[in-house]
């Protein structure tokens, strides 16, 4: 278990530690008040904000003061933390704060655009609980821009967005909950008012594998082929979102590969804290260069230095790309 620092050395982080010391491994307590370092608090030491620095640890916030909390472990570059909080919240939404950012913005129209040509996707649903229309552009134009031809998913919901992709791909991969698994049909129902339509659309095509089960306890070592392009749209708590990325670096490394993360931000562009701290946590500090937003959709992407001449930035506010748009409707039956 990894060592753990509450930072905050108040009646707020006493009465935190008295709950959290069941479950984590809390060795002292960090201070922003230099009068509190080197003291005893609740029978642990206080230490000052650089011992973060100095030592593989958590760090839990436990003050009133938590978001200038949260602004100061950002600028240390450090990522590994979380907020203990009491409060009552009558919303089930795990990403619901923001974070300050200046991360470049692509231009999913100008991508579309130096494609040369149009771009379709067969089969649309609109449902809730799917990404959004742009999103499966995104991916598609992707990977026609980049030339390429592998691509993983992790969370696979009616398989609109792998379907879209395998029409151009050699060899597509999904890891996602098995159809039994209770919880799709649950949220097929909650969300959708539908029966569990779970790869209703990519499970007869060829070129896709689908693997089923956890993506966190997933054997990556099943998967041979190199891959180009990774989609992450799986559990969308901190703790998954991190893993899945751990993993998925781990898979393909730095140079060569461009990873997308689904709800990374809202259509207004605000970052979304979850998953942008959960990504940090991990990726190196000499790569965050490489993280941008994606235009017109929630996406954010990793895209090694050496394509990133192939996209193009948001830049003139004088200018708005529109789209061309037909629709057909097909019923679709389980």
């Amino acid at each position: 278990m990894k060592d753990t620092v509450l930072f905050g050395a108040s009646k707020f982080g006493e009465s935190a530690l008295k709950i959290l010391q069941e479950s984590k491994k809390i060795i002292g307590f960090i201070d922003n008040d230099e009068n509190k370092w080197n003291t005893i608090f609740n029978g642990l030491p206080v230490y000052g904000p650089t011992f973060i620095k100095e030592h593989d640890i958590e760090v839990i916030i436990t003050s009133t003061y938590a978001n200038e909390i949260v602004n100061q472990l950002q600028e240390l570059n450090f990522f590994d933390f979380s907020t203990y909080s009491i409060q009552l919240q009558k919303s089930n939404l795990i990403n619901s704060k923001f974070v300050n950012h200046s991360l470049p913005i692509i231009s999913i129209g100008k991508l579309l655009q130096d494609i040369g040509r149009d771009v379709s996707i067969n089969d649309l649903t609109f449902l809730s609980g799917g990404s959004s229309v742009m999103d499966y552009f995104f991916l598609k134009a992707v990977m026609q821009r980049c030339n390429f031809r592998t691509y993983l998913e992790i969370g696979t919901w009616t398989g609109e967005s792998i379907a879209a992709v395998a029409e151009i791909a050699d060899k597509c991969y999904s890891i996602s909950l098995p159809d039994d698994n209770e919880a799709l049909f649950t949220t097929f129902k909650s969300y959708c008012n539908k029966a569990n339509f779970s790869r209703y659309f990519s499970n007869n095509k060829d070129n896709i594998v689908h693997f089923y089960g956890d993506s966190l306890e997933f054997d990556y070592s099943q998967i041979k082929d190199e891959i180009n392009l990774v989609f992450i749209d799986g559990d969308h708590s901190y703790d998954a979102i991190k893993q899945d990325t751990k993993n998925i670096f781990e898979l393909v490394g730095y140079e060569n590969s461009i990873i997308v993360w689904h709800d990374f931000k809202t259509i207004r562009n605000q970052v979304i804290q979850t998953t942008y701290e959960a990504i940090r946590a991990v990726l190196p500090q000499e790569y965050v260069k490489n993280l941008f937003v994606v235009h017109s959709s929630i996406c954010g992407v990793y895209i090694p230095e050496k394509l990133q001449s192939k996209f193009t930035l948001e830049s003139d506010s004088e200018s708005l790309y529109s789209f061309e748009v037909s629709v057909k409707p097909k019923q679709n039956k389980l």
